[in-house]
């Protein structure tokens, strides 16, 4: 846990496990958001202990999703692979990208 202000720790949570993040999270009944990756059971403890919180995706992995996406995207619009017609002068040459 880290205070959007002073950017300092405040604590960490000692285990994933949904009721034990719950517990954890009781004790902070002032929580107002809570940022975090995209576990399933962060998001039910989090709705279970402090059902008022709002929960945003943490910076990291809305980077992380969206060049994922950008990289499916390309790949999808993108043939795997890329012929160059032969000219006068040269052989046909063939591309493969990786």
């Amino acid at each position: 846990m880290v205070d959007l202000e002073s950017h300092k720790v405040i604590d960490m949570i000692p285990s994933r496990d949904l009721d034990d993040v719950a517990t954890w999270l009781l004790g902070y009944p002032n929580v107002v958001y809570v940022s975090r990756d995209g576990s399933q059971t962060y998001a039910s403890a989090i709705r279970k202990a402090l059902p008022k919180a709002e929960q945003i995706s943490d910076r990291f992995h809305i980077l992380k999703n969206l060049n994922e996406a950008i990289c499916d995207y390309i790949n999808n619009i993108l043939s795997s692979r890329i012929e160059i017609p032969m000219t006068k002068n040269t052989k046909q040459l063939r591309l493969i990208l990786v």
